[in-house]
């Protein structure tokens, strides 16, 4: 390397390195205060399907949309109140218990954001038709009263 390449890389190196400098000496004290004071934010995994939650986006609260909730285990009777008590009453369409476990209800905006908080909830989609071409449609109510 020649003396004019050391040059050179040196001013290159030297640029960064006051640069980084003065923008950490503009990061102050009151700086830090604010960032302490802010409110702690909590960023949760998002088990809101991507066709839901654009649904979710201009509805109010109590709007009641067509849900189906998966979780990542089996709910007993009395895991299905207490969830109730955390959420809010909600009237179960359909139950799944033989290739996943979940149910269908029509559940307000508010429920399933709270939903979004339970830790056996893996999945949350809107419940709807969903044709495969003109042979096949599948509906939730396909597997309706098959557990009970």
């Amino acid at each position: 390397m020649n003396t004019r390449n050391k040059k050179i890389a040196l001013t290159l190196a030297a640029t960064i390195i006051v640069g980084g400098a003065l923008s950490f000496t503009n990061f102050n004290s009151s700086d830090a205060a604010e960032l302490n004071s802010t409110k702690e934010i909590h960023i949760l995994p998002m088990k809101i399907s991507e066709q839901l939650n654009n649904k979710l986006k201009n509805v109010k609260l109590s709007y009641q949309i067509p849900s189906i909730v998966i979780f990542n285990k089996h709910l007993s009777d009395k895991e299905y109140k207490d969830l109730e008590k955390k959420i809010g009453k909600f009237h179960i369409k359909n139950t799944y218990s033989k290739v996943l476990e979940g149910f269908s209800a029509n559940l307000a905006k508010r429920q399933i954001e709270l939903l979004n908080n339970v830790s056996f909830v893996s999945l949350i989609d809107l419940d709807s038709k969903i044709s495969l071409g003109k042979e096949i449609t599948i509906t939730s109510d396909f597997v309706k009263n098959s557990d009970q």
